[in-house]
């Protein structure tokens, strides 16, 4: 199947304790493109994307699939911002195999919080994580923080 099934989608969310959401989903007044990138951020954001693709989208995990899932999103953000909410974030659809099953080590923190970081950091283009890394380096104390101009290129010093 090359579109993401609804029906399976929201069968596969009831059977994961989502139904409440499932329902909201289905009830949002968008398009059928749009409701599915409301269903992958669930999905996504539950850390169950990837099983969801395993069990009932295997075209999910295709080229194509991860284009889809980008254009599901995108039109579903579409709609958000119309609405003055905030926008779904996931990972990169490549990614997502790959990050589903991350478990942070006891040090680093809650682990839900740490997902829901890993998630949105993961979710931002070049420039989004520059303007990122910049503001963590000065919260962090260094000074004169500035990128070079060129994605991953920093020049900062140490405060004091």
């Amino acid at each position: 199947m090359k579109v993401l099934p609804l029906k399976l989608a929201y069968e596969f969310g009831n059977n994961h304790d989502l139904r409440k959401e499932i329902n909201t989903i289905q009830n949002l007044p968008i398009t059928p493109v749009a409701r599915r990138g409301e269903t992958v951020g669930l999905f996504a954001g539950a850390g169950i994307l990837k099983k969801f693709i395993e069990v009932s989208w295997p075209d999910g995990a295709t080229r194509s699939g991860q284009t889809s899932i980008r254009r599901y999103v995108r039109k579903a953000n579409e709609f958000r911002e119309s609405r003055g909410e905030p926008p779904i974030v996931v990972p990169n659809p490549k990614d997502v195999t790959k990050h589903d099953s991350y478990q942070p080590s006891k040090e680093i923190g809650e682990p839900d919080i740490t997902q829901q970081l890993l998630t949105r950091i993961l979710a931002l283009n070049p420039s989004q994580f520059d303007k990122l890394l910049g503001e963590f380096l000065k919260a962090k104390g260094f000074s004169e923080v500035r990128a070079t101009g060129r994605a991953g290129e920093w020049l900062f010093r140490p405060s004091g």
